[in-house]
């Protein structure tokens, strides 16, 4: 097994501000490692029928080795000193939620993106799928620069995602937006203090679903929105 040195320097220089959003990064080395070392069977959660929980267990350390990763990258290139560890752990938790992975599935995985539609409703179903992929990818030999590239795609999109859906800058209302068209949005509390409240939504059109979180109520309705009208075109 390799082990990933993660804390080497100079690898990657991928987001230097979080006020500068460049393109989504590059996935090459990821889908080349996960291509050559990572197998369908091996990544299927015991939902889809499978009795001896391995990629539960993979996901588990693939969650650990991902989450390394990306804390890493986040240190590396901080350059805005008012930037705190309640910011960063924002974030961090943003970049390996399941929301996030199962909106970019066909993207990491596009060899298993008929899953995305399987599992349309169980994000954490996919979550389970990546993860495991992430601690197969880190056993092989290129597995310690795959897995950053990975992680610096997961923040870039984070970073996207959070710019085009909740910036003041962008006037796009992906709520009325999804209202207009007949669709539907629920939000619910998920607890946290006054201060530091944690909001969840889900939305809906055409059969299509897709959840969104956020630290108000109208940043986790906006994010919701933004997937499902996005996830509508596709399928449609």
């Amino acid at each position: 097994m390799v082990t990933l040195n993660i804390f080497s320097q100079g690898k990657f220089s991928p987001i230097l501000s979080n006020r500068i959003l460049p393109p989504l990064p590059s996935l090459v080395r990821w889908h080349r490692a996960v291509s050559d070392h990572v197998k369908l069977d091996k990544l299927l959660p015991k939902t889809f029928g499978l009795e001896d929980g391995r990629a539960e267990i993979d996901a588990y350390v693939g969650d650990k080795i991902l989450s390394l990763a990306i804390a890493r990258i986040q240190i590396d290139n901080m350059t805005d000193t008012d930037i705190n560890a309640g910011y960063l752990t924002k974030e961090h938790n943003s970049a390996v939620s399941n929301v996030l992975f199962a909106h970019s599935f066909s993207t990491v995985l596009p060899e298993f993106d008929h899953f995305e539609t399987i599992f349309a409703r169980r994000e954490h179903d996919l979550g389970t799928m990546l993860e495991a992929a992430v601690f197969k990818v880190s056993e092989s030999p290129e597995g310690e620069e795959a897995v950053l590239e990975l992680a610096t795609w997961l923040l870039a999109r984070h970073r996207q995602e959070d710019e085009k859906a909740f910036s003041p800058i962008a006037a796009v209302n992906y709520k009325g937006e999804l209202l207009e068209l007949g669709g539907k949005i629920l939000t619910d509390r998920l607890g946290g203090l006054d201060n530091d409240q944690k909001f969840k939504a889900v939305a809906t059109l055409g059969g299509v679903e897709a959840t969104g979180e956020g630290r108000s109520k109208k940043k986790a309705e906006q994010q919701a929105a933004a997937f499902v009208l996005e996830k509508f075109e596709k399928f449609k």
